[in-house]
């Protein structure tokens, strides 16, 4: 991965960060034209959704792995019955467990938000390999738009992870103006992800978005055509 410090990328728009084009898997994936796997992930307001929108656009298939996680919330799945008796009845509505309020609760209470996990997250460990395995074997090109892929452990399901950041303030603004919570509730977000840095430092790709909509876009697009489309042309 390139010299360049994160405090410096900072004052960019839309620069890019890249190191080599993914481990072994990746030449294996090639070799027996396999689809190609890339895992998205950032910290919350960085811009990780929009470069997964223009990946999507551009062909490749997406996996939302926020919304997976959400299925396991709504009743019928193999946790709702526990999640109710662990958090409460308040937490259940009609239809699934109030995430609004189920999340102010995770994101102020590390205790509570280990017990989610423990209860979700092997769940949507098995349910997104599953969806990993079966686009590998069609040869579909499938994005991840993840913002736990290392905190849960699962880099390895991926040929290539793309982290997008952005300086801390930023990311703070956009939280507020999306999903109108308090400044107190948008820094407990943040904080409960891995920090930038560390995610920069595993990642293949860094994006550091502190520029407009169409910057970023075209960073996105550029980066596609050098590593997803040039992949794809040697395919018969």
């Amino acid at each position: 991965m390139g010299k360049e410090s994160l405090a410096t990328l900072d004052k960019l728009p839309a620069r890019v960060i890249t190191g080599p084009p993914g481990p072994d898997r990746f030449l294996t994936a090639v070799k027996e034209e396999m689809g190609l796997v890339i895992g998205v992930t950032g910290g919350t307001g960085a811009g990780k959704t929009t470069v997964v929108s223009v990946l999507s656009q551009l062909g490749m298939e997406r996996l939302d792995v926020d919304r997976v996680a959400h299925k396991f919330l709504h009743p019928g799945s193999p946790v709702f019955r526990t999640l109710v008796a662990v958090f409460g009845e308040e937490y259940r509505q009609e239809y699934g467990i109030d995430r609004k309020r189920l999340g102010r609760l995770v994101f102020s209470s590390p205790a509570h938000r280990r017990k989610l996990e423990e209860l979700v997250h092997p769940l949507l460990k098995r349910e997104v390999a599953r969806v990993v395995r079966a686009a590998r074997e069609t040869g579909r090109d499938l994005v991840l738009d993840h913002p736990l892929l290392f905190e849960m452990g699962m880099e390895g399901l991926v040929d290539e992870v793309w982290a997008v950041t952005a300086p801390r303030e930023l990311q703070v603004a956009r939280i507020l103006n999306r999903d109108k919570l308090t400044r107190e509730e948008a820094e407990a977000r943040i904080a409960a992800q891995l920090c930038p840095e560390e995610k920069a430092a595993r990642a293949t790709v860094v994006i550091v978005n502190t520029g407009s909509l169409e910057e970023l876009a075209a960073t996105v697009k550029k980066l596609w055509e050098e590593r997803v489309r040039n992949r794809n042309t040697g395919r018969p």
